[in-house]
């Protein structure tokens, strides 16, 4: 599946979420560059690594870092969980729960449409949007032959 261009960015959500409008602006910038690497992770919603490399990642410091995954973890803005060791210079993982939910039902929807296309309930042709232009350009050839 492709990635999408871009994420929906809610107004009503980010200044109607007072838990984060507590945090202070560093966080809020930190927040929202988060949520642009999450969006463009592999396990959407999900950033890992140690503090030095997520610093790098995100273009702060790892003072502001640490800090503002105090903050969250203080207001409940997203899921911070450190490493068993519970050393805060070790490995993070933050998950933003909104950004996976949506990931998660996005992707049982897609299911969905699948098993329903290929269920032959489907009424008329709808073709099947997964298969790769290669493969739609052959069945383009034969249907000629």
């Amino acid at each position: 599946m492709a990635k999408q261009p871009g994420f929906y960015w809610y107004p009503n959500d980010w200044f109607g979420d007072v838990e984060l409008q507590l945090t202070s602006t560093t966080t809020k910038g930190v927040w929202i560059q988060m949520l642009g690497r999450m969006d463009r992770a592999i396990n959407r919603g999900v950033l890992e690594g140690n503090v030095e490399q997520l610093a790098g990642l995100l273009n702060v410091t790892q003072t502001e870092l640490k800090t503002a995954l105090d903050e969250f973890q203080l207001r409940n803005v997203c899921e911070v969980a450190w490493d068993k060791s519970g050393t805060k210079g070790g490995h993070v993982r933050i998950v933003s729960r909104r950004m996976t939910d949506e990931a998660k039902s996005k992707e049982k929807e897609r299911l969905r449409k699948q098993r329903y296309r290929t269920s032959g309930s489907c009424p008329g042709n709808v073709p099947d949007t997964s298969l790769r232009e290669e493969e739609k350009e052959r069945e383009r050839e034969e249907e000629r032959s």
